[in-house]
């Protein structure tokens, strides 16, 4: 397995061509996305030249799905269930030798929850993160590339994740969404978008571009998500003691990376605009 952290870019490229070279042939090319910490880094180390904060230990997808009947047979096909047990997660499967785990998403008998047996799936966000997803070339000769949520989008599924597995002790998606904020900040600022086109927004921050950039995060985030997803998201950050909570989480529990400096006003400005349109 290759990962940002250890291994240079084109290595881990190549490393996740031959896995969506194998998706493609079970799934259907770009009927699917790749989502987790490989999407995070892509990100982080890419697109906004950070380190990669940590290793990963698998990779993650979430597929459309017709039919959860259909989705069963495809995970069959991609390999065997991955570990020992046969009591394990019917999503996680070996794959190249790798672990990856497939999420379905899109059917209105699978809708925002996956159930099979005993066992349940939160994929809120997912149907809409695929919707405004965008594709990234990981090899040009054979051409393979694989669909991605764009940033906005993975910092709400990054929220929801966060909001599941709270009770679990659960911190590194409260860390992965404030690198990734962080990450966005700098892309936005760097890009033309911000500068071109939203100077309201740069008034509006005083044209503190870095808050301004958080602002328009935001506002992304919120014209991408809709309906039962965004009101997810703004559920679980509507009240100023939990948006703290959840930024006391992932800045006091051994990061492998320091957040910046001023990663909670970045917050409390992509929170302004994700409810941008819903003031009084």
């Amino acid at each position: 397995m290759k990962s940002f952290k250890e291994s240079p870019i084109q290595d881990v490229f190549a490393y996740l061509s031959l896995l969506v070279r194998e998706l493609d042939a079970v799934f259907g090319t770009h009927q699917y996305m790749m989502i987790g910490s490989y999407v995070r880094d892509i990100y982080i180390c890419v697109k906004a030249g950070f380190e990669a904060p940590r290793s990963t230990q698998d990779v993650d997808f979430s597929a459309l799905v017709v039919a959860e009947e259909t989705f069963l047979e495809h995970l069959e096909a991609v390999g065997r269930k991955s570990g020992p047990k046969e009591g394990n997660r019917i999503t996680c499967r070996v794959l190249n030798g790798t672990d990856v785990d497939i999420l379905p998403f899109g059917t209105s008998s699978v809708g925002t929850l996956f159930r099979h047996r005993e066992a349940e799936w939160d994929v809120t966000g997912h149907e809409e993160a695929y919707r405004f997803s965008e594709i990234v070339e990981l090899s040009a000769d054979p051409q393979i590339s694989v669909r991605i949520p764009t940033i906005d989008c993975m910092l709400g599924l990054k929220i929801i994740a966060w909001d599941m597995r709270q009770q679990e002790g659960n911190y590194k998606d409260a860390q992965d969404f404030f690198y990734l904020l962080n990450a966005g900040v700098v892309i936005e600022v760097k890009g033309n978008e911000l500068w071109e086109q939203y100077q309201n927004l740069l008034e509006q921050a005083e044209y503190d571009a870095e808050k301004a950039a958080a602002l328009l995060i935001g506002i992304k985030l919120r014209e991408h998500f809709t309906g039962m997803a965004l009101d997810r998201v703004l559920n679980i950050l509507k009240d100023t003691e939990q948006r703290r909570y959840f930024f006391t989480v992932a800045d006091g529990r051994g990061v492998s990376k320091p957040l910046v400096e001023n990663a909670f006003s970045q917050f409390e400005f992509f929170y302004e605009g994700l409810i941008y349109d819903r003031k009084e």
